[in-house]
């Protein structure tokens, strides 16, 4: 009965480093690049025209993002850094992320993955004042190389529940 529970339970294990792609190859190859989309959406953000800001469960006001790099091992990324700026230029949200602390996923084609990555806007921001409100999201993935890989896109911010 043990060795059963063993067999099932290493089976289990087997199908889910499956799923998400596995081991990522070390040997990547391709245009390094960076995708970011609003979280579980089908479109990256250039293509989305809205984003999502709502009161997350520990106060606060967020956004959520996935992010998708291509072309890049999973040791080469050192930081995962978000900018929402204003029309006029000013920040409304910088969030910075260290790589050896993200829980990145590799897809079927080598890519990394992550998702559902909190975004907290700069305290005194209300989220009826950023309903609506015209924004560039930035993205910049920075590389043991040194080379950014960076993103940007402009969206429309949308007040909804979390």
């Amino acid at each position: 009965m043990r060795l059963l529970l063993l067999v099932l339970c290493g089976g289990l294990v087997a199908c889910a480093a499956e799923d998400d792609g596995g081991v990522c190859d070390a040997s990547v190859t391709g245009t390094p690049s960076v995708h970011v989309a609003e979280r579980n959406a089908d479109a990256f953000l250039p293509d989305a025209g809205t984003l999502s800001v709502f009161v997350p469960p520990q106060g606060g006001i967020a956004t959520e993002l996935d992010v998708q790099i291509e072309g890049v091992a999973l040791e080469a990324v050192q930081t995962l850094r978000f900018q929402v700026a204003a029309s006029d230029g000013s920040a409304l949200a910088i969030e910075q992320y260290f790589g050896e602390g993200l829980p990145f996923v590799c897809t079927m084609s080598d890519g990394l993955q992550i998702r559902d990555v909190p975004v907290a806007f700069n305290d005194g921001v209300q989220l009826e004042d950023l309903d609506g409100s015209p924004v560039q999201v930035e993205t910049t993935v920075t590389l043991t190389d040194g080379d950014p890989l960076m993103t940007s896109a402009r969206v429309d911010l949308v007040a909804t529940e979390y």
